[in-house]
């Protein structure tokens, strides 16, 4: 059987970056069948990853529908119940007619360690793996990319990968460790808890979450 890699923009998921909901996804084409009509079967794996950033889970194959000649009124039907249906900016971007696969998922599980796979989509948000080639390049964690030497900075970078990024979702439990608040009721940030400019490190044991409110309001401070 073959596994998966659906690739999938912010704005079109509903629920929230950090618990986006897993449970459907929908692939559209208005010129031919979308990826995966046709190659995809009950019980396969589907792997969820951000555009621009790491898989964070993975479900299994439900049952799913194809359809020709789709609306966006009858794929909205597909989709009824799930939050999906209510994700406004993703409908009104829907050509008039176009083809359409429906997949429902099952047995969602987040990974404990986000993976950066080493392969990259060649414009498809949907990837049958249907090779063990395609399987290692996209499920085994990729190696850095080799670029041409250049000189090295002396300061170690303030920027946090999407990989420790999750990490740091996961350990603190989506929690913002100063006022208790959890997603979807606010936005979550990762704090640097020795202040980036008086010296702390962007590594995990300076990391935590914390909720946009707080993480404004500490600002450049350390809290004892």
């Amino acid at each position: 059987m073959a596994q998966h890699v659906a690739i999938r923009r912010e704005d079109y998921v509903a629920g929230t970056r950090v618990r986006p909901e897993v449970g459907v996804f929908t692939q559209t084409h208005s010129g031919r069948h979308p990826v995966p009509w046709g190659r995809i079967t009950i019980g396969e794996t589907v792997w969820m990853k951000w555009v621009g950033g790491p898989i964070v889970a993975r479900a299994v194959v439900q049952g799913f529908r194809q359809i020709e000649d789709c609306t966006a009124g009858r794929l909205r039907d597909a989709v009824a119940g799930y939050r999906l249906a209510d994700l406004e900016e993703y409908w009104t971007t829907r050509p008039p007619t176009f083809s359409s696969v429906t997949v429902y998922l099952e047995h969602e599980e987040w990974l404990d360690e986000a993976i950066e796979p080493s392969a990259r989509s060649r414009g498809e948000s949907w990837i049958v793996l249907d090779t063990k080639g395609l399987e290692d390049s996209w499920l085994i964690e990729g190696k850095p990319q080799q670029r041409p030497a250049r000189k090295r900075s002396s300061s170690p970078s303030r920027t946090i990968s999407p990989k420790l990024r999750f990490e740091i979702l996961k350990r603190d439990d989506f929690t913002c460790k100063y006022c208790g608040r959890r997603a979807p009721e606010v936005t979550l940030h990762i704090d640097h808890i020795e202040p980036w400019s008086k010296g702390g490190r962007t590594e995990s044991s300076n990391l935590c979450v914390a909720c946009q409110d707080c993480n404004l309001g500490k600002g450049a401070r350390r809290l004892t």
